[in-house]
């Protein structure tokens, strides 16, 4: 089994509100934003909000965007998925509605950067709507005769 040389990204964040996308963070060129961008709209078409708040700060590692797409498209129902990159971790969060969904994000990214550690921080709960999971009602205690 080969293992890929550990490598260290500029810290940089992706959080998503709906169709409201925050970029944040540090790429070392306007190449690299430009990846960044044509991947996000690549993933969601234009019924996307950008906003940008990338700095750009020669010297900065950051990571190959040409996996982005499949991530953000795999965590498409993810309505506040979040991808954060600092140092050699890609960290998700949001809230899905069922482990495949989250599952399907892990794998994604894990392919799109199998170099760095992918910390699924997830979260499931129940699609609303859902019954709640009944209490079960204790057993009636028996009085003495």
């Amino acid at each position: 089994m080969s293992t890929f040389p550990a490598m260290f990204i500029a810290p940089l964040s992706i959080s998503r509100n709906g169709n409201d996308f925050t970029l944040s963070g540090d790429l070392p060129d306007e190449a690299a934003k430009a990846s960044l961008l044509d991947s996000l709209k690549g993933a969601f078409g234009g019924g996307v909000n950008l906003i940008d708040n990338v700095n750009i700060k020669a010297g900065v590692n950051a990571p190959d965007f040409s996996g982005l797409g499949a991530v953000f498209k795999a965590g498409a129902a993810i309505p506040d998925f979040n991808l954060n990159v600092d140092g050699d971790t890609i960290t998700l969060a949001g809230t899905a509605a069922s482990e495949d969904e989250k599952a399907a994000v892990e794998a994604a990214a894990t392919a799109a950067w199998p170099n760095l550690k992918i910390a699924n921080e997830i979260q499931i709960t129940a699609p609303t709507g859902a019954p709640a999971t009944p209490v079960p009602t204790p057993a009636p205690v028996p009085t003495g005769a």
